[in-house]
């Protein structure tokens, strides 16, 4: 069936851009030496990796299988892998955060709006990750 095909894709972007967040957040985490900002970061990192976990019983309920995230890594989605790597200041880290963030609410925007009416639960938790990601982008705003 096509909208599960086009729901499949869909969940595995979004799989797999939260797992280039989570990677982006331990990178920065691990480069930044303000202890608060660290632990938000961390934080952040782990956030990903719950809504990876959600999206992948998501997945696993329309296709009957887990997506590895890890062996797909190459595509690097989101051009974002240099950005976080080396050591860098805390605005440069916030700057790339940032970006990170907008480009990320913009797939969960894409997504949301291709997905609309597969499920009222899958809804709720695409806009669960969504507001969660967008609180995170209005935070470092502030920072």
């Amino acid at each position: 069936m096509n909208n599960t095909n086009t729901a499949i894709n869909e969940i595995r972007n979004l799989i797999r851009v939260n797992y280039e967040r989570m990677v982006a957040f331990e990178q920065a985490s691990f480069n930044i030496t303000d202890n608060a900002l660290k632990t938000y970061f961390e934080q952040k990192a782990a956030e990903s990796e719950m809504n990876i976990a959600e999206l992948n019983e998501v997945l696993s309920s329309l296709s009957g299988e887990k997506f590895e995230v890890e062996e797909s890594m190459e595509q690097n989605m989101l051009g974002a892998s240099h950005l976080f790597t080396g050591q860098k200041n805390v605005n440069v880290v916030l700057k790339n955060i940032l970006f990170l963030e907008k480009t990320i609410i913009g797939w969960y925007k894409s997504g949301m709006k291709n997905l609309k009416g597969i499920s009222q639960s899958f809804n709720q938790i695409l806009s669960k990750h969504s507001v969660g990601i967008e609180a995170s982008h209005v935070y470092v705003k502030s920072c």
